[in-house]
């Protein structure tokens, strides 16, 4: 921290000590105008990056049938009841644990 503080105080004094003042306004002119252009330069990226970003994502987008999908999600559902039907006829789990099951599965 030390070193940045004496550089920064370094650079300064520097800057002033064989220039007069009507030089250093050329200085902090040229300063402006750099810092203006950087900015306007991140800008310009940020709204470039934001819309490929965008275009991105409807390029990609996933499309789900959904009709299919509740066909899929009740099927599943019924095979699963039968599995565990099976489970408690050969007592692997009791008839309370397949009704919790039961029940987690339709909500």
């Amino acid at each position: 921290m030390n070193k940045f503080l004496y550089g920064f105080v370094f650079l300064f004094t520097s800057l002033y000590a064989g220039l007069k003042e009507e030089d250093m306004a050329g200085i902090y002119i040229e300063f402006g105008a750099f810092l203006t252009v950087v900015f306007i330069m991140a800008v310009i990226s940020n709204k470039i990056s934001s819309k490929h970003a965008k275009e991105y994502a409807e390029k990609n987008k996933i499309k789900v049938d959904t009709s299919n999908l509740d066909k899929k999600d009740a099927l599943y559902k019924k095979n699963r009841i039968k599995e565990l039907s099976k489970l408690m006829d050969n007592d692997v789990i009791s008839k309370n644990e397949f009704l919790v099951m039961k029940r987690w599965l339709y909500n």
